[in-house]
């Protein structure tokens, strides 16, 4: 059965184009690739296609922009077995000898409720929020590795949180968040927890945040989430990112770019990408649900994905948007390329080239990686991994062209990409960031 499908685009330069619209047609099954061409059909096989391929630099991504058009989604079915697969199929091997970290990863220990970064050769383990300290939120490292971020409840405090900021260079910054004038948003009858979960860096001076509540009774009711944007150098928020865009509802998500140019944002019926500069709407749907979806840009401002984590209905897609062919396209559906599955982890490749994306399928009871390659528009990877039998899986690229899978529950295993073969590092936490640049000596809070 085929249905239409309306993408509207509405780009400056497109003069001729009135309301900057156009159909495709999409079959129930159907594979989104927005390019010119439908690339060939991949073959079957156990080695990795990742071989010493580099991805652009920013100077590199810049060229390859394409003048502003519209394209249309391009549909294409594959089988989840055409992607290649890792060598093994997923079977671990022992932890090579001597093997080390030339930068450190954050590990989360989920029963102390205390992270640690580890690394070195041969590893070692820094503890920098302490076991026991109530609701630590992480922001994790800034985009180019040289900061630390987390928030604390500030204590005897209901409207602040203390921000905590380490530096590669060893220096410490400690600032208290005043949320007084934002709580008001927060609704009534809801009482302020803290930090939800979800809390990142943009970029490096300015981080994502969503105020956390819930029903003020002690019984389980709504939780609301109230995404803001905040300096935590200076603790100014950014509210002039967020007050110009249209239709966009208070508690929506959104993603801003890292060069501050562009958001994707959750309007109240779909999605919508506003460029700050032109003041205007690039892109907009009302065709693609939004809730429960968590924005991500790579590093390069190239390409931004909108994935519903946690639940994926029949009518939610993963969402990528290229700005170097001015595409958009959906890479993952409740139909492909792993039928009846669910994200629970995303992350961008340090080149911001690939997208790696860890799917659960609920009728197979396993979990799966698989990398996107943006410019390629086409997936060139997929590893099966243990179940963890938790919601808290996490997937961290590092610059080593590998990629850490964890749970609380499991030993982290590092995926190599350019073998296939996983190891296990025989601690136990889930690892939550990762930075090439943090020397452990520098990271005891003081």
């Amino acid at each position: 059965m085929n249905y239409k499908r309306t993408v509207c685009l509405s780009f400056l330069v497109i003069v001729s184009l009135v309301a900057g619209c156009s159909v495709s047609n999409r079959t129930e099954t159907g594979n989104n690739i927005p390019i010119s061409t439908v690339p060939g059909e991949v073959e079957t096989t156990n080695t990795p296609p990742f071989t010493s391929t580099v991805g652009p630099t920013e100077t590199q991504f810049s060229a390859l922009r394409t003048e502003l058009t519209v394209t249309p989604y391009i549909q294409k079915s594959i089988d989840q077995s055409m992607i290649p697969q890792c060598s093994g199929g997923g079977d671990i091997v022992p932890k090579p000898v001597g093997f080390g970290l030339s930068g450190a990863m954050i590990l989360m220990d989920w029963n102390k409720n205390g992270f640690s970064l580890i690394g070195g050769n041969p590893l070692e383990q820094s503890e920098f929020i302490s076991t026991g300290e109530d609701y630590p939120q992480l922001f994790g490292f800034s985009t180019n590795g040289e900061w630390l971020g987390y928030a604390i409840n500030t204590p005897d405090k209901d409207n602040s949180i203390t921000i905590y900021l380490l530096s590669a260079s060893g220096e410490t910054i400690t600032n208290e968040l005043d949320l007084s004038s934002y709580l008001s948003e927060i609704p009534p009858e809801n009482k302020f927890l803290g930090l939800s979960g979800f809390s990142y860096w943009i970029n490096n001076k300015l981080v994502y945040i969503s105020l956390y509540s819930t029903i003020n009774d002690g019984k389980p009711g709504l939780v609301t989430y109230l995404p803001k944007i905040v300096d935590p150098f200076t603790t100014v928020f950014m509210e002039s990112l967020l007050g110009q865009l249209p239709d966009r509802h208070f508690i929506s998500p959104f993603g801003v770019s890292p060069d501050e140019e562009k958001v994707l944002y959750a309007s109240r019926d779909g999605l919508t990408l506003w460029d700050y500069k032109q003041k205007k709407i690039l892109w907009s749907t009302k065709e693609i649900p939004s809730r429960n979806s968590r924005i991500l840009w790579n590093r390069n401002n190239a390409f931004v994905v909108s994935i519903p984590f946690y639940g994926m209905s029949s009518d939610e897609e993963t969402i990528l948007i290229s700005l170097l062919t001015n595409s958009v396209f959906s890479i993952f559906n409740s139909d492909y390329p792993a039928p009846q599955s669910t994200i629970f982890s995303a992350g961008w490749s340090p080149d911001g080239r690939y997208l790696v994306l860890l799917a659960h399928s609920a009728a197979e009871e396993n979990e799966t990686i698989f990398v996107f390659d943006s410019i390629e528009n086409q997936y060139v990877f997929q590893c099966p991994v243990q179940d963890p039998n938790d919601l808290t899986p996490s997937i961290v690229w590092t610059d080593q062209r590998q990629i850490i899978y964890s749970s609380g529950q499991l030993s982290p295993e590092i995926i190599d990409l350019d073998t296939g073969i996983i190891f296990e590092l025989g601690i136990q936490g889930t690892v939550v960031g990762w930075s090439k640049f943090y020397p452990l000596q520098t990271l005891k809070r003081k």
